[in-house]
């Protein structure tokens, strides 16, 4: 979030500029409960559900329109339990701040 946040003065100013409308706003980033894996993206969101919470507030607060969370698992079995966990302790809890799509 505080990349974006550097950026939005000059995309605003850009989209003014241009007699646009300001763009949507998207980020995508990994999701790791506990602490990232060696080589994980300096914007991967990890920690506890709080600590991950708390950087999709910030997103939120910025005015994000579209947030992809990725959740870095191959195993199905895996992959669809750390779905299950990412709604249930960090984006239910922000209902209705937050639109829940799947796709």
């Amino acid at each position: 979030p505080a990349g974006m946040a550097q950026r939005l003065p000059l995309l605003r100013a850009a989209a003014t500029a241009a007699g646009r409308p300001m763009p949507k706003l998207s980020a995508r980033a990994q999701v790791y409960f506990g602490p990232p894996p060696a080589g994980a993206t300096a914007a991967a969101l990890h920690g506890g559900p709080d600590d991950i919470g708390q950087v999709v507030d910030q997103w939120i607060d910025l005015g994000l329109d579209e947030l992809l969370l990725d959740i870095d698992e191959t195993d199905p079995g895996r992959a669809v339990a750390k779905m299950e966990r990412v709604h249930a302790e960090v984006l239910a809890p922000r209902a209705p701040r937050v639109t829940l799509l799947a796709g």
